[in-house]
């Protein structure tokens, strides 16, 4: 009487070399999973506070300008915000100017030290215009704070881990339009973006474009508005062809956490002597007077 043998199934190098990798947790997650989850983690938030700073070293036709700003952010679902900050420049030494947004409610605000003064925004969109944080637009998804740049990276990639303010993080490179050279710090335990780098020189704005689309708006908005984007866009398209434009700005957040922040978190403290002014008037006076000349242009003269 025959015994036939039972053969062990057998497994190829390749299979046992993917099982031990996920037995020990050692596979690394591909750079769109990282995006995914940073995503995923901002809108899982409640609340939300960092501080750190901006370093900007903008190079104009090889004379090199630093800026630093030093900023605060405050968040809660599903609209409150305060975010600060004050900005100094080597052109300007011992001077700064403050700025701020905030909403404690219904009601969106913003302040400058320039003016000493404070407005009502007309919405969260126009609260948060002029200024970049890459945060607020991720953790606030369904407010009209603008387009968030890392899920919208082309070639990301994962090239390398460090350490940015005690924590390790992925590095992550990539592009947008019209940002050419982005690297975001992602916090490998927490998914928080720590640090965000933008090489200026790689800044690419398609300005023919934008002059079709002004055309396009003709009669759709109020005329001296109409007149105000052509020129500035002119100008702006004539200082970007006539003048060699480099340098980095990084934004580094050290401190983060997601606090218990109530509405009397979110109340900026204004100077005694500020003075309420109106927006849509301020704005108005400014465009009458770029229009006339009586503004200085927005951008230096080309060469």
């Amino acid at each position: 009487m025959s015994r036939t043998r039972k053969m062990k199934p057998t497994r190829s190098p390749t299979m046992l070399l993917v099982l031990l990798t996920v037995a020990l947790g050692c596979g690394e997650p591909t750079a769109q999973e990282v995006i995914e989850k940073v995503q995923a983690t901002y809108r899982d938030l409640e609340t939300y506070e960092t501080e750190g700073r901006v370093v900007s070293n903008l190079i104009l036709d090889g004379v090199e300008e630093k800026k630093e700003t030093s900023f605060h952010i405050r968040l809660k679902k599903p609209d409150l915000y305060l975010i600060s900050w004050t900005e100094k420049s080597s052109e300007k030494p011992g001077k700064s100017m403050t700025r701020a947004v905030w909403k404690d409610g219904k009601q969106a605000f913003e302040y400058s030290s320039l003016r000493n003064a404070y407005a009502k925004a007309e919405d969260d969109g126009m609260a948060f215009s002029g200024i970049h944080y890459e945060v607020p637009p991720l953790f606030f998804p369904d407010l009209d704070l603008g387009f968030p740049d890392l899920p919208r990276m082309k070639d990301a990639r994962i090239v390398r881990t460090e350490v940015v303010a005690g924590e390790e993080c992925y590095v992550i490179t990539g592009a947008t339009e019209p940002r050419g050279g982005l690297t975001f710090w992602i916090s490998k335990s927490r998914h928080f973006i720590v640090q965000r780098s933008e090489d200026i020189a790689n800044l690419k704005v398609d300005f023919d474009l934008a002059l079709r689309y002004h055309e396009a708006m003709k009669g759709r908005v109020p005329d001296e508005l109409w007149e105000f984007n052509k020129k500035a866009t002119e100008e702006a398209k004539k200082f970007f062809e006539t003048h060699e434009i480099g340098g980095l700005s990084t934004e580094t957040h050290t401190r983060t956490s997601t606090p218990d922040l109530s509405e009397e978190d979110f109340r900026f403290a204004l100077p005694k002597d500020a003075a309420l002014e109106s927006r849509r008037e301020v704005r108005e006076k400014f465009i009458r007077d770029y229009l006339s000349g009586d503004k200085p242009r927005l951008f230096p003269e080309g060469k």
